[in-house]
């Protein structure tokens, strides 16, 4: 018989508890796993992104009378879907039939007239036309030019002139983007002089 020492035993109650929570846990984290499995492969279809980005562009109104020797009321239309500066360049030429440049440069006053509208809106700078105004998408400017007329017997032979509005559109928000890719001041809204 042995007397006097007791003989450690182990209960199961010390080995059942750190066992139990192993279990519990390892359950818990499959349980978490499929729930987030099945989450995703029961999740409906993509939804698809119509986001569309907005368009600057414009396009050039004009009238002709007597076989193009009068253009009348130029505009330029924004055709894009947003807000937009618009600036136009007067590029006057003396052309062939079929369309070669001649050398000869046109001059304003002697070759042909031209009628600004000055007053409506618009102005010079650096050989560009600015409209001040924001232009809004789907909507013209307001005239350019009244009137462009060929003085007859002008020019080279067997040329005609050909004067062409070359216009430019950029979105008109933020008003940094027209100051940088123009060089030119916004203030409340419209381009300064």
């Amino acid at each position: 018989m042995y007397k006097g020492k007791h003989m450690l035993s182990v209960t199961p109650k010390r080995v059942i508890k750190p066992f139990a929570l192993l279990v519990s846990l390892i359950l818990l984290v499959a349980g978490l796993t499929s729930t987030t499995i099945a989450f995703l492969v029961d999740s409906p279809e993509p939804v698809t992104n119509n986001f569309q980005y907005d368009k600057v562009a414009c396009s050039v109104n004009e009238e002709f009378e007597d076989g193009m020797v009068v253009k009348r009321d130029v505009s330029v239309q924004n055709t894009g879907t947003t807000e937009a500066y618009i600036r136009a360049k007067v590029v006057a030429t003396w052309q062939d039939k079929d369309g070669n440049i001649a050398a000869e440069v046109p001059v304003e006053n002697a070759d042909y007239t031209i009628t600004y509208n000055t007053e409506n809106g618009w102005f010079q700078k650096d050989g560009y036309w600015y409209c001040k105004t924001k232009v809004a998408a789907g909507t013209a400017t307001p005239l350019l030019i009244g009137e462009c007329r060929s003085v007859y017997g002008k020019g080279p032979a067997n040329c005609h002139l050909v004067v062409e509005i070359l216009a430019d559109a950029i979105q008109a928000n933020p008003d940094r983007a027209v100051q940088q890719a123009w060089g030119v001041t916004v203030s409340n809204g419209q381009i300064t002089e």
